[in-house]
């Protein structure tokens, strides 16, 4: 059995949600990062040119800094990519979703002017009770500054950061109490 899935070139099978998280596909294959620097920490999987095969950059996992908080308390969100990132831009925003009572809190990433490794996190303020979660959307630029994304592969490519279903439905709730 391979250790990754070649048709699809899904991240390495024996890697559990969590450190999944910190690992990107790159010009010699799976890289993890380190968690503080986004620098390449080891290679995983060797394979060469990896980065093509496996396509423009997606998110690949989103997830909560809490799961329960009372209202008026910042939470951080958190999206990891399949690739590394830079943001030369300004800053990303998505929508929160308050799927009880309706409506959506903003959620900001600021911009970042130097490399992120594969994750932007996005700080939001929940003003009303209920549960909160991160819906399928596209991102959209938080300022006047044209935002882009650097890869791996030194390219720059026009920001879009899209939230799939599947990576909403992994990321959980927040509950938010009065």
């Amino acid at each position: 059995m391979p250790l990754w899935d070649t048709n699809t070139f899904t991240f390495p099978k024996y890697l559990n949600r969590e450190d999944k998280r910190n690992v990107v596909a790159t010009k010699a294959g799976y890289v993890r990062l380190k968690k503080v620097t986004g620098t390449p920490d080891e290679t995983l999987i060797a394979a060469n040119n990896l980065h093509l095969k496996v396509g423009t950059t997606k998110v690949s996992d989103v997830w909560h800094s809490v799961s329960t908080i009372k209202k008026n308390n910042p939470v951080k969100t958190t999206l990891s990519f399949d690739h590394p990132i830079q943001n030369l831009g300004g800053s990303v925003k998505i929508a929160v979703a308050n799927t009880i009572s309706g409506g959506a809190v903003t959620a900001e990433a600021p911009a970042l002017t130097v490399a992120s490794g594969n994750q932007l996190e996005f700080t939001w303020t929940p003003t009303v009770a209920g549960t909160y979660k991160v819906q399928a959307q596209t991102a959209s630029n938080g300022s006047a500054t044209a935002v882009s994304v650097r890869t791996n592969d030194g390219a720059n490519s026009a920001l879009s950061i899209i939230v799939s279903g599947a990576a909403s439905n992994t990321a959980g709730t927040v509950v938010v109490t009065n």
